[in-house]
C-alpha cells in the first residue's frame, strides 16, 4: 500500500546512491503503490500508464482523479522540516 511504500521510500532517501540519483537531483520523484497499479495485470495498469503519462509531460489533467501517488521531492522536504524541527525540540 502507499504508507508502506512511503515508510520503505523513506529509508531509500538517506542512501547517497539515492540522492545522487537524475530525477532525484531533478526533483521528478513520485511515490505510487507499484504493487496495486504496476505489478499485476488488469485496469489498473491502464490507470497506471495514464499516470505515466500525465505525470512525466507535466499534464496532471491526464492522471485518473483517484490515482493515488505522492510527491517524493515535496514529501522529502516535509520530513527534512520535520527532522530540524524534532531535533530542536530535544535540544
Amino acid at each position: 500500500d502507499l504508507k508502506m511504500t512511503q515508510k520503505d521510500w523513506g529509508r531509500m532517501t538517506q542512501e547517497k546512491w539515492y540522492r545522487n540519483l537524475r530525477a532525484v537531483r531533478n526533483g521528478k520523484v513520485a511515490i505510487v503503490d507499484g504493487n496495486q497499479h504496476f505489478n499485476r495485470p488488469g485496469p489498473r495498469l491502464l490507470d497506471a500508464l495514464e499516470f505515466l503519462i500525465g505525470w512525466i509531460h507535466g499534464q496532471e489533467d491526464l492522471i485518473p482523479d483517484e490515482f493515488p501517488w505522492v510527491d517524493g521531492c515535496t514529501l522529502s522536504k516535509q520530513e527534512k522540516v520535520k527532522r530540524s524541527v524534532s531535533k530542536n525540540r530535544k535540544q
